[in-house]
């Protein structure tokens, strides 16, 4: 038989991402910036445009760090943040 397709991501959270073999567009140099370059940011996108997984991959990566879910990402050797809760 055929490849099967992948699915395109549609959780609301990164960890999630990890366990599946979906598709998901890496975006963390976007949120490496805006960390380093603002101290506020204000997300007004429309619906379904990714402000909640976007908003949960920063809140990840201040509270744990890039391992294990950051690993084939942009930001993984780049990120040298400590950790917090969020």
């Amino acid at each position: 038989m055929g490849r099967e397709m992948k699915i395109i991501a549609q959780s609301e959270n990164i960890e999630n991402l990890v366990d599946k073999d979906s598709i998901y567009v890496d975006k963390t140099e976007y949120i490496y910036n805006l960390t380093r370059q603002y101290d506020r940011v204000f997300f007004s996108r429309p619906r379904r445009f990714g402000k909640s997984l976007t908003l949960n991959t920063i809140g990840t990566l201040f509270e744990k760090g890039v391992d294990p879910y950051f690993k084939e990402t942009w930001i993984y050797d780049k990120w040298d943040q400590d950790k917090y809760p969020v």
